[in-house]
């Protein structure tokens, strides 16, 4: 079982890819984090799992909200409120290479 995970108080500042971090389990409980460049895109407020594509695998879900208060730059806010997407979709492939739609 693999574990995906959502912050969305995460260090902007520092680490804005900590927004969205992905568990691959590698066996015995051990796990590799993976993220990806757009997940600092966007401020996570929700996730679901489920096959979207029909491929047989999961693909993640997650949903973002602008409208709230929350302290960072206000340059990064900005581009939130004007550029950030309301979904973004990591599908898998069978060969578990990631493809990312916004």
């Amino acid at each position: 079982m693999d574990i995906a995970a959502i912050s969305f108080f995460p260090d902007y500042d520092k680490s804005p890819e900590e927004s969205f971090v992905y568990l691959e389990n590698q066996g015995g409980m051990k796990f590799t984090a993976h993220t990806f460049p757009d997940c600092s895109r966007g401020r996570w407020l929700t996730m679901d799992a489920g096959d979207l594509d029909g491929d047989g695998d999961l693909d993640i879900v997650l949903g973002g909200v602008y409208k709230t208060p929350f302290r960072s730059a206000t340059s990064f806010v900005r581009a939130l409120e004007k550029e950030g997407p309301s979904l973004l979709i990591s599908a898998q492939s069978t060969d578990r290479k990631e493809s990312n739609r916004s």
